[in-house]
């Protein structure tokens, strides 16, 4: 398995420390949210990691060049010039995970106790286009799922708008993503739109012909892209990173 690790934001939500510090280098716990995924990755086996730059890039090449990740291939896919988002920054990144082995995609800023094995295992079993770890919890914006766990759609209940997939099923599972997923490896070479895009409008576009799948293991999970996030943060790494660092 392959990764690319999204570190590519400018971290709005965590203004004013990213006025100075591009979020993937904030630390917590002396670990910057980088480190942290890298070491998982690691841990688990991965060996070819991409990790895409924009803002502050020089900042996050210089962390890389200086902190050496014993066996770890790490490439950077340079974004600086135009911020692509997830789906733009992961087609731009094609060449550079080009190969047979499916590809795991993970948000900097996300903190959980997923097993990437876990997850590996149950996307080769489920022969489908791409998984996503998804979480049943409270959010403005969720996947639909039907009763197989396959993607039939999208909603934003804050504004209505909503995106819907072949049929849709009779008893909806309302899920929300959490920046973790694996994709097949010619997802980033056939992904459907160009320029600057989301990945999860791309797999939506894909998914009535290939099929999407919700990976649902009950994990702990948290996102550090926000203020309130930061001291939560602490105990998350506390009780399931020890073993990586």
């Amino acid at each position: 398995m392959k990764a690319m690790i999204f570190a590519a934001g400018c971290g709005t939500r965590l203004k004013p420390i990213t006025d100075t510090t591009p979020k993937a280098l904030i630390e917590i716990g002396g670990h910057s949210l980088l480190e942290l995924v890298l070491r998982k990755m690691a841990y688990s086996g991965i060996r070819d990691i991409v990790v895409n730059v924009h803002h502050h890039s020089q900042q996050i090449i210089r962390f890389l060049l200086q902190n050496r990740f014993p066996g770890l291939n790490i490439s950077i896919s340079d974004e600086s010039g135009k911020l692509l988002d997830t789906g733009g920054g992961l087609k731009k990144a094609a060449s550079l995970l080009a190969g047979e082995e499916p590809i795991l995609l993970h948000n900097v800023d996300v903190i959980s106790n997923i097993s990437f094995s876990e997850l590996e295992t149950a996307f080769r079993q489920s022969g489908v286009m791409a998984m996503m770890a998804v979480k049943d919890r409270p959010s403005t914006r969720q996947l639909v799922f039907d009763d197989d766990l396959i993607l039939k759609g999208w909603i934003n209940h804050q504004s209505g708008e909503s995106i819907s997939i072949g049929v849709q099923p009779e008893h909806p599972h309302l899920l929300s993503f959490s920046g973790i997923s694996i994709v097949s490896p010619d997802l980033p070479h056939t992904l459907p739109m160009k320029g600057v895009f989301g990945l999860v409008p791309a797999l939506l576009k894909l998914a009535d012909k290939n099929p999407v799948k919700a990976f649902t293991k009950d994990h702990r999970w948290i996102d550090v892209g926000k203020p309130e996030s930061l001291g939560q943060a602490v105990s998350h790494i506390n009780t399931y990173y020890k073993k990586f660092l």
